[in-house]
């Protein structure tokens, strides 16, 4: 029987369903490729990190954001118990809330679950050091990282990214050296190359020299193998706490000159440094260029070996209703910079 005219059979519809999504495709790759020449004009005119390619400057973002999104969704039940145990066992704040510097130097404020308690020496008033205020429960949270948990609202607010360097402190700004400084280049991450490359147990020089690496070569495969690694170094436990410290020893400055490193992670050279980062919005405390801080070449070779952090809607009403802390000294964690 003759087919009836203006009916389509089922391969003219699967051609032309693909010849729509081709052209979806195509279009989409056009516009994705338009905004990244845009966005890479705009940075080089502006003398800020030129992004290497279209993940970095329009698709990590939205990428990273519905991942947040769909992570507080699926890692909701884990997330309001972890706060009930942490209520119940450290009792208020429950949310450790501090001013950490972002993209630029631009500061933030970073939510995690609390994992110290206050306490100070009562003839100084200073907090004690963090072996002494970090709690078995602390231990246990930053172990497996779930104190880091709340950053996922910082990511969903645009603060953050689910891969860069770790948001350090403030104070920290001044102390860097002109190649360390890079490492503000980009948005900071929940996990990052550092923290699959040995987390705690490396020093401030080797972490450094890792976030600048991630910086100069960030691309999908990249953010693939760090977003993976995390996991085995979360099981393993890898990395949670410094020789020295409970968790991290406060950075006073880098001290010696050290080499380029050999690029083995990335299996290709490193790209040339960008412009020079623009200073923060806040201006700098002085201090002593001699001892705090000298000109540090790129990188040596980043060691590879994780560390990724109830809900947005209720994070506001914590801070209003004191379940969460907005004094930077009164949880002064050195190793949640780190973590």
């Amino acid at each position: 029987m003759a087919r009836k005219p203006g009916k389509m059979g089922k391969l003219g519809k699967l051609k032309l369903a693909a010849s729509v999504a081709a052209g979806a495709s195509a279009i989409a790759s056009a516009a994705t490729l338009a905004a990244t020449r845009r966005k890479q004009r705009r940075a080089r005119e502006e003398g800020k990190h030129v992004p290497a390619g279209p993940y970095e400057a329009v698709i990590k973002r939205p990428l990273g954001a519905a991942m947040a999104a769909g992570s507080l969704v699926v890692l909701s039940p884990l997330l309001a118990a972890t706060a009930l145990v942490v209520r119940v066992k450290l009792g208020s704040p429950v949310i450790f809330a501090q001013q950490r510097p972002g993209k630029e130097g631009k500061v933030f404020k970073l939510y995690k679950f609390r994992t110290m308690t206050d306490e100070r020496d009562p003839e100084t008033g200073e907090l004690l050091p963090d072996e002494v205020r970090l709690t078995p429960l602390g231990q246990k949270l930053r172990a497996y990282s779930l104190d880091e948990l709340p950053e996922l609202v910082n990511i969903l607010k645009g603060d953050m990214a689910l891969i860069g360097p770790r948001p350090l402190l403030v104070q920290y700004l001044p102390l860097y050296s002109e190649e360390q400084a890079h490492r503000h280049d980009v948005r900071p991450g929940l996990t990052g190359l550092a923290q699959i490359s040995g987390r705690n147990a490396l020093q401030w020089e080797e972490k450094f020299r890792c976030d600048v690496e991630y910086v100069r070569n960030c691309t999908l495969v990249m953010d693939a193998k760090i977003f993976m690694t995390t996991f085995r170094v979360i099981v393993l436990r890898q990395g949670i706490h410094s020789e020295t410290s409970a968790t991290m020893e406060a950075f006073e400055g880098t001290q010696e000159q050290l080499p380029p490193p050999p690029d083995e992670f990335l299996g290709n050279k490193t790209q040339a440094p960008d412009e020079p980062m623009p200073g923060s919005d806040d201006p700098a405390p002085e201090h002593d260029p001699a001892t705090t801080q000298s000109s540090s070449t790129p990188n040596d070779e980043c060691p590879l070996t994780a560390d990724p952090h109830t809900t947005p809607a209720n994070l506001d009403s914590l801070v209003a209703g004191g379940n969460c802390s907005r004094d930077e000294s009164e949880i002064g964690e050195h190793g949640d910079e780190a973590a």
